[in-house]
């Protein structure tokens, strides 16, 4: 039980608080923001930086992502002794996947030490394994079992990791075996990725597929070693293949005493993971009987493994981007080394595959890409899962509008929605009595505290994650579907995997996404509902209100497009992806 100071008064210093309460006597918060200072902060006082030197004896653990500003700051105080960083994976300590560490501060001449060196990036790019110092154990393996025509198959987020991005990978991996090709999935163990779990999805994988499953150990920017480092830094090196971004990314972090040092993690964390899936499948892998390389992202590191294998073996790859890269305004980016990064791996991929036919054009306009080289496969839906719905015996007593998945600050948030429903309700057009709506799934915090502001009504149930099976049912029993793209042209070439999922329910659908973009052209032609902007709350009101008379006038069948809903059967868009193999195999 240590006496702890908590640096940060805000929601990650609430989450080190929660989490550390009851294993330390946590004594006060200190926070640089001057108006928070003698105020009162998860009932603890919050003091000034200038304070601690008072508390010397005291652990300082930061909370917060200037941790190394702050870091900083402290040192130059001459509190250097017990300062401790704490970081987790969600700000919901409560969530199954909740997890976090404590990481004393590093010796910030790891990364004054860092270089690059020209010569050794070319070592590097040509056999990787010449950086591996350290021991490196491969945690979870099998046999592998090759076919005819085999491709290996990198996906970091697969079962048992839970959550919509899951779908696709573990879709194209039944279909592909089904359809004659044999992956080989190369995939985490143990992870600190902040995704659920959902165990049910594991049964999906067919039995005879191998298996490669690599622990995801976690490291900190404050954890690394000297050697573990540089090794990082080859690896990007390798990739950007440019000195002077090179150059400028390292003084990015090691100017201010390397107060950015936690940007050496780039793209994002799975970065540690690929330098021991590249030890790994070297010692494991048959590269003689490997046909094809696929790799999905993000995370976008995944790619990584692409580019290298590709460099090095010179077998057919297969790029696919579940979501845009750097044209993602929902992903906060490192501009000029990310966009090096991913336009060298454009470049050299064989084949590019993006989800929607607006980020496709996206990818050939950026980065100069041939019509014959990127490709749309859409996400779909599973005719399997949908065996186990059935339809209704009775129907609800209350008027239900569903929602399934994440919201996302700034970007995709229900509140115009839950405004058109207050007013509706206010101007008496809706009982309250009759009305229910469910959000379900993870909800950020900052977001669930907002929806409990805006929702004066208090009709608006929350519901934990459900695997996935479950929600589908759970789905089933709503009169109305809801989906929240977001607002702006940068939205338009946004799909989310649940579109068609929500499509193939044939219900109404509710979308509030930009007219004209892809989503809304989706549900035109299937006949599956109607699309407003998410600020268009009179048109919100008039379609919620359509739909809520025609359910206790028992006319809510709609006139699905049901030649246009066939179309994103996963079987249909595995057909679509193994094509792809197949006349890369045939050119390569």
């Amino acid at each position: 039980m240590d006496n702890i100071i908590i640096f940060g008064a805000s929601l990650l210093g609430e989450v080190a608080y929660k989490t550390l309460k009851d294993k330390a006597n946590i004594c006060f918060f200190v926070d640089n923001d001057k108006k928070k200072h003698n105020t009162f902060f998860c009932d603890l006082k919050v003091i000034s930086p200038e304070s601690l030197v008072i508390y010397k004896d005291y652990k300082i653990v930061i909370a917060s992502m200037y941790y190394g500003e702050i870091s900083n700051q402290l040192n130059e105080m001459g509190v250097i002794d017990n300062v401790y960083i704490f970081f987790c994976n969600s700000n919901n300590c409560t969530a199954d996947y909740f997890s976090y560490r404590i990481h004393k501060v590093c010796d910030v001449n790891i990364y004054k030490n860092l270089i690059i060196c020209k010569n050794e990036s070319k070592q590097f790019k040509a056999d990787y394994r010449l950086v591996f110092k350290s021991l490196r154990n491969i945690q979870r393996s099998q046999e592998i079992i090759y076919g005819e025509k085999n491709v290996l198959f990198f996906a970091y987020v697969f079962p048992p990791l839970g959550g919509s991005g899951i779908q696709r990978s573990l879709k194209f991996v039944k279909y592909l075996k089904k359809l004659g090709w044999n992956p080989i999935v190369v995939t985490s163990g143990d992870t600190w990725f902040p995704l659920p779990k959902d165990i049910s999805m594991t049964k999906e994988i067919p039995n005879n597929i191998s298996m490669i499953r690599i622990d995801h150990l976690y490291k900190s920017s404050e954890s690394l070693s000297n050697d573990e480092a540089q090794e990082i830094i080859n690896l990007i090196y390798g990739v950007v293949d440019n000195d002077e971004i090179m150059n400028n990314f390292l003084t990015e972090m090691k100017d201010n005493h390397c107060a950015k040092r936690k940007k050496i993690f780039c793209p994002d964390m799975v970065v540690t993971w690929v330098l021991d899936v590249l030890y790994a499948v070297d010692k494991l892998i048959d590269f003689s009987k490997i046909n094809m390389i696929y790799t999905t992202s993000a995370p976008y590191s995944d790619n990584f493994l692409g580019y290298y294998l590709k460099a090095k073996h010179n077998i057919p790859w297969v790029a696919d981007f579940r979501d845009e890269w750097t044209n993602n305004c929902m992903v906060p980016v490192n501009s000029n080394i990310e966009f090096r990064m991913e336009q060298n791996i454009v470049h050299l991929a064989d084949a590019v595959i993006n989800v929607t036919p607006d980020s496709t054009e996206n990818c050939r306009q950026i980065f100069g890409l041939a019509n014959n080289k990127t490709y749309t496969i859409t996400n779909g839906y599973d005719d399997d899962d949908f065996k186990t719905i059935k339809v209704l015996k009775e129907k609800n007593k209350k008027f239900t509008i569903k929602h399934n998945g994440m919201f996302y600050p700034d970007h995709r948030e229900p509140f115009t929605f839950l405004r058109a429903v207050n007013e509706l309700i206010s101007e008496n057009k809706i009982d309250i009595e009759k009305l229910a709506v469910e959000f379900i799934g993870e909800k950020n915090p900052v977001i669930l505290e907002k929806i409990v502001a805006v929702d004066k009504y208090h009709i608006v149930k929350i519901i934990p994650y459900m695997e996935h099976i479950q929600s589908l049912q759970n789905l089933n029993k709503a009169d109305l579907l809801l989906l929240i793209i977001g607002s702006g042209n940068q939205f338009k070439s946004v799909a989310p995997g649940k579109l068609y999922e929500y499509i193939n329910m044939k219900k109404n659908m509710l979308v509030l996404a930009p007219i004209g973009g892809f989503t809304d052209k989706v549900t035109y032609q299937t006949g599956t509902g109607s699309c407003y902007e998410v600020d268009d709350i009179n048109g919100i009101k008039t379609y919620i209100l359509e739909c809520y008379h025609h359910f206790f006038e028992d006319k809510m069948d709609n006139s699905f497009n049901i030649e246009e809903i066939a179309k994103y059967s996963r079987e249909q868009t595995t057909n679509q992806l193994i094509n792809i193999f197949d006349d890369l195999c045939l050119n390569h």
